[in-house]
């Protein structure tokens, strides 16, 4: 004698999962992990990216300072000269 077939107690539609629903949770946290590990990523080069903004800015700055530096003591020599002229 046979024994009986289990009648399946699902509806045809929970058999039939999205591939999301399927994902085991352990899946789902190395997803989440690697977007996670993503966004450190591009928040490193974000930031290696601003830091070279800055030595540019910063490079630019000190030009400026060196060139009115220099400027600053060319109006002073010539203020002298004129200066030594009116005496």
């Amino acid at each position: 004698m046979k024994a009986p077939v289990p009648e399946s107690t699902q509806n045809p539609s929970e058999t039939l999962q999205t591939p999301e629903a399927s994902a085991t949770p352990q899946s789902r946290g190395a997803r989440g992990l690697g977007f996670v590990l993503l966004l450190l990523l591009a928040g490193f080069a974000l930031s290696a990216w601003q830091m070279l903004l800055l030595q540019d800015e910063q490079k630019n700055q000190a030009e400026r300072l060196a060139a009115l530096t220099t400027l600053q003591t060319e109006l002073d020599q010539a203020r002298q000269a004129l200066s030594d002229l009116n005496q």
